[in-house]
């Protein structure tokens, strides 16, 4: 019998058939993904989200920056500040030491007189830590009664421990204080001490002017006992020396 032809209709079943097989096969050996294969994926609104919390970091960073930048500034002013002032101090004491005459006269004398008392007072409290503060730590020289000379501000401050736990002098009291010299950098005040248990003494007491600091500091005391106490008398008539010496 003779063959059969195919009817149109299945032809077309077989060779649609064919493709997907086809398609399929290219899927699974060969097929891979391209950017025009992919479905594109929205990411504008997620990228301005990032850059704008960068930029905002970037910006932080900046301020601190800043900050730390005029923090420094600010402490180098401080710096050269500090360094002209004590330019400023040490050529006013250049100046004050080469010009040797007081100022203001009458505010010296009574910064003077004010220090001389607060010597006396500080004596008579027998506070260590008082007398400390009235004495200058760059140069100090006493002499008690009958003692030896003491230099140096630690050895003058060691003598004043063993004088305040002495019961031999109960308090001392100064009396009639003169300044009988002033500077600009120095004074000299003279006076007398009475003391209970002790007979009566005289000082003088020397004075330096500490310019840094603004105030008087004592660098001299020097205490000795009254041994005649009468005032000589100047010629009388006949041309001799009147004495009052015992």
């Amino acid at each position: 019998a003779p063959a059969r032809t195919p009817e149109p209709s299945n032809m077309r079943t077989t060779g649609r058939t064919l493709i997907v097989a086809l398609s399929l096969a290219g899927l699974t050996l060969g097929w891979t993904p391209t950017p025009s294969n992919l479905r594109p994926v929205r990411t504008t609104g997620v990228r301005r989200h990032r850059g704008a919390a960068l930029f905002s970091a970037a910006d932080d960073e900046v301020r601190e920056l800043e900050l730390e930048a005029r923090e420094l500034a600010v402490k180098a002013l401080e710096l050269r500040c500090e360094a002209k002032e004590a330019e400023m101090d040490m050529i006013i004491e250049k100046n004050v030491k080469e010009s040797g005459v007081a100022v203001d006269p009458e505010a010296s004398a009574a910064a003077v007189l004010a220090a001389n008392q607060a010597f006396y007072t500080a004596h008579q409290s027998r506070r260590l830590a008082d007398m400390r503060k009235v004495w200058s730590k760059d140069s100090a020289v006493v002499i008690h009664a009958g003692k030896p000379v003491i230099a140096g501000y630690q050895d003058v401050m060691h003598s004043y421990t063993g004088v305040f736990r002495s019961k031999s002098v109960e308090s001392i009291k100064c009396s009639d204080p003169r300044l009988v010299a002033l500077s600009q950098q120095t004074a000299v005040v003279v006076c007398n001490e009475e003391y209970t248990g002790a007979s009566k003494m005289v000082a003088t007491n020397v004075f330096q002017n500490n310019i840094r600091e603004d105030k008087w500091e004592l660098v001299s005391h020097h205490s000795s006992p009254v041994m005649f106490p009468n005032i000589p008398r100047p010629r009388n008539e006949t041309g001799r020396m009147a004495m009052d010496y015992p």
